[in-house]
């Protein structure tokens, strides 16, 4: 969070981030009047006025109380808090607003109330934070210090405007800090209209306007209580402001009670729409929640469209259609932009002879004609947007905005133990999403990895890059069709059909030389048929970019997209798998290389896509079909860390152990040579691969072909594939175990798009993005693979090597010994394993053991 916080000077924050004060020239009319009612008091030492309800520090009223004590003077049992030195801020306010009034000056209808004691309501779990005041347009009254808004109802994290904290002394301030910032980033997600979020602290005498989610703090104003005149010209500014001044955006509005509550969304006019349009929201699809103060939320929506803002029925004939509302930025592509640039150049693809694009040399005549079933009819293999509307881009960053310390939140000893809670959105479509324990946790980003020697990344010693803060702008999309995501398909047979698809419609953007960059269950959807079959719908195409890159482009420092269970190997370890003795290359003569001297650079291509299809078979495979010893390994590979988990580098660099055969779903265990087959190619072709050849699509021929080995025998395997449903753990139904939690996968993305979490569980009426299919299903199955010479080899390596003490997974009832029985091996750490870069791996392709893992920057 440091990372991504500024300061400027207090005049530049007030001119550009805070709500104008249209009253300027009245300014001295409105502080006579205070003087007038006796709202501010002259005190004729030092001849200064100051507030009446709080003359003095309130570190001076708290010193006054403790002399007091210690000489023996009678005084209340309790000292002096934030709750009674800052009580008298609500009819401070007040007094601004009856003047305001008075002299006819507009206003809107919000006033100051402290709630130090208030307990807040939330659509989403986790709102377990209290503030000391707030404005708000809530009716309210106070008794005995205590906020009263009416029997059973409490203030809602929706009904907060501007949230203040308050602190006696100037040593609590990094205290102070964090809980604006975080009670902001909780409202920021909960109230769907924000685009952004004031506040105020005070600490002592010194005053801090906030514009928390800008991540911009203003340079302080000293002894602004004893000289109120700036802070009068605050709250001005927040009582004459306009909802959209205040962060509201102006095409969303908020419905209903606690608990049920709902927004509509506007469509504005544009060159294709003459008149506005008009979405009601019926329940949360998936929503991405940040964690970070400076993210954006995206958030999918399904919604029906309504008559207007007046009138909420439906319009006739009206149908359920999907809402996506995401953060871009202001320069970037929208995903309806992409999509057709996409859509252009697979026609111009199609147009030509598209049998003779070398990235299919490696496909057998019955994956070509697989391939050219979708070839026939592609667009019903992705999900069209009908309609969108992309909004104003947000205020830029000021030139005089500065970085902040390093322990401006925390004490220095502190930072390194800083961890997020997740927290669900409830009255979700997806049970899972609302689940008490949360489903979404903390935005990730994997940094770069330098690293000479050692597989270990060294990313961990560095300090994280500042942000860039570019201005983003909110855009909303409309699809037309309610879609599944492939991981609550009905069974296991149908999930790998769609996966089939998926890689095919994948094959079919690698043609017309596009990566897709975010390959996750979430965005591997499935449309059902007229018949019953079902249809791959790839979705969410907003990080997909064209493929080789530029002339002239060099890997970055970027961080990675995507999710970590099911992202590439290479892009997650920050490591290239290129192995010069692989490839038959040399060592230059004369010279000693010592160990991972040379670095490898890594870009995302085609392969990794590939194999996030891999990553997600097994993931179906081992976690999705209520088993429990294959679940609790699971729990060891699938982890959303920054960086694989030592059994599932193992995976990676010695294949599938033996061992987890046994473990897998009886019904499923028919798989475990084929998803081997597919990794050792995969291995094999990032071996062989070498730096000069990453900008070569047909270098990626082999890479891209290697999936169709297990699809070849899908058939064969449909009807015992076809028992196994998919489902969450039915042992942990009804219950809030950590394990369930750790079984999600979360995305991971960089900041310079919306800062998003993709957390998307399962649901028998999971919707997702999605477009009418035209035709049925291809009825052609591949029948034959591609293979390297020699045959399989029978004995596989194991894929243990990480201590029993670094194992991640809880202490279970069930499962645990078979876990253990299948990660069998040395129980070295993980820092010798990293050592050990060439571990031997008797492989039918060759051994590993003279594999070389060469450290790399990130692209």
């Amino acid at each position: 969070m440091t990372y991504e916080t500024l300061k400027c000077s207090h005049e530049t924050f007030v001119e550009k981030y805070w709500p104008p004060l249209r009253e300027r020239s009245r300014f001295e009319e409105i502080i006579s009047e205070l003087k007038n009612d006796g709202v501010l008091v002259h005190i004729p030492e030092g001849d200064v006025w100051r507030f009446k309800w709080c003359p003095n520090t309130p570190s001076d009223a708290r010193r006054r109380y403790d002399q007091r004590k210690r000489r023996g003077e009678r005084v209340p049992a309790n000292p002096p808090d934030e709750k009674t030195l800052f009580d008298g801020i609500g009819d401070f306010g007040l007094a601004i607003l009856t003047v305001l009034k008075r002299l006819g000056i507009k206003v809107n209808s919000s006033r100051i109330a402290s709630c130090p004691d208030t307990h807040l309501d939330s659509e989403i779990w986790g709102a377990n934070f209290r503030i000391d005041s707030c404005t708000t347009k809530v009716d309210f009254k106070v008794k005995d210090g205590r906020l009263i808004l009416g029997e059973g109802k409490r203030l809602h994290v929706t009904d907060i405007l501007v949230p203040m904290e308050f602190k006696i002394s100037r040593k609590d301030q990094r205290s102070n800090r964090l809980q604006i910032a975080s009670a902001a980033n909780h409202i920021m997600n909960d109230d769907v209209r924000r685009m952004f979020i004031l506040g105020i602290t005070i600490e002592d005498s010194q005053l801090y306007p906030r514009n928390v989610t800008l991540t911009f703090f203003a340079a302080p104003i000293l002894n602004s209580l004893q000289e109120p005149y700036r802070f009068v010209e605050l709250l001005v500014a927040l009582f004459c402001a306009s909802d959209k001044d205040l962060g509201l955006d102006p095409h969303i509005e908020l419905f209903g009670e606690p608990g049920s509550k709902k927004y509509l969304y506007e469509l504005p006019p544009n060159a294709t729409r003459p008149e506005s349009q008009y979405f009601l929201t019926e329940a949360i699809v998936d929503e991405y929640r940040s964690h970070r103060i400076a993210g954006r939320s995206t958030r999918v929506w399904k919604v029906v469209q309504v008559t207007s803002k007046e009138d909420l029925t439906p319009i006739p004939g009206a149908k359920p259609v999907i809402l996506k509302d995401a953060w871009i930025n202001e320069d970037a592509d929208t995903e309806e932009d992409i999509q057709e640039k996409l859509f252009r150049d697979i026609d111009t693809f199609v147009a030509g002879d598209w049998r003779s694009n070398p990235l299919l040399k490696h496909f057998p005549e019955p994956a070509l004609e697989a391939f050219g079933e979708v070839v026939k009819n592609y667009r019903d293999y992705f999900s069209p947007i009908a309609q969108g509307h992309s909004g104003k881009a947000s205020k830029s960053v000021v030139s005089d905005a500065n970085p902040v310390p390093r322990d401006f939140f925390l004490e220095p000893e502190k930072m390194e133990n800083q961890k997020s809670n997740s927290s669900s959105r409830t009255g979700s479509v997806n049970p899972s999403v609302s689940h008490p324990s949360g489903s979404r946790s903390s935005t990730l980003t994997v940094p770069t990895a330098t690293v000479s020697g050692s597989m270990h990344s060294a990313a961990s010693n560095r300090e994280p890059p500042r942000r860039k803060f570019t201005s983003k702008r909110r855009c909303f999309f409309i699809y037309q069709y309610l879609c599944q995501r492939i991981s609550d398909l009905p069974t296991l047979a149908d999930a790998l059909e769609v996966l089939r698809q998926a890689h095919l419609a994948l094959m079919l953007m690698f043609c017309a030389r596009w990566i897709h960059r975010d390959i996750s269950h979430g965005n591997i959807l499935a449309f059902q048929n007229a018949d019953g079959s079902w249809r791959v719908k790839v979705s969410d195409l907003e990080y997909a970019k064209m493929f080789p890159p530029p002339d002239g482009y060099q890997a970055g420092t970027d961080p990675k997209t995507g999710t970590p269970f099911f992202m590439a190997y290479e892009l997650q370890k920050g490591l290239s798998l290129y192995s010069p003795a692989s490839s038959g290359e040399p060592p230059p003569i004369g010279t000693r290389s010592p160990s991972g001297s040379r670095e490898y650079p890594v870009i995302h291509n085609y392969q990794h896509d590939v194999e996030s299809l891999w990553w997600m078979a097994l993931w179906l495979v081992m976690m999705r079909t209520d088993h429990q010893d294959s679940y609790y390994i699971g729990l060891r590979i699938f982890q959303g860390s920054l960086t694989p988990s030592p059994e599932r580098e193992m995976y990676v660099l010695k294949g599938l152990p033996e061992g987890l055969r046994q473990q897998l779903h009886p019904s499923a265990r028919c798989l475990f040579d084929l998803l081997q087959e597919w990794l050792t190619l995969m291995f094999l072709a990032y071996q062989r691969r070498s730096p000069a050849q990453l900008s070569d699509p047909e270098s990626y021929a082999y890479g891209c072909a290697t999936p169709i080995q297990l699809f070849a025998h899908l058939k064969e395997h449909i009807p015992a594939l076809a028992t196994i449903e998919l489902k969450d753990p039915s042992w942990m139904e009804g219950t809030d175990i950590p394990d369930a939690e750790a079984s999600k996968p979360r995305r991971v993305q960089p900041p310079r798009r919306s800062t998003r979490l993709a957390d998307k569980s399962r649901s028998g009426s999971q919707s997702g993005a999605g477009s009418r299919s035209a035709g049925s299903r291809s009825a052609d199955r591949v029948t034959a693979g591609s293979r390297s010479g020699g045959t399989r080899s029978a004995d596989r390596a194991s894929a243990g090597s990480g201590s029993a003490d670094r194992v991640t997974t809880r202490s279970r009832s069930a499962g645990s010994s078979s876990a253990d029985r299948a990660t069998t091996g040395s129980s070295r750490s993980a820092e010798q394993n990293s050592s050990r870069h060439r571990s031997a791996n008797p492989r039918s392709t060759g051994s590993r053991s003279n594999t070389r893992i060469h450290s790399i920057p990130e692209e």
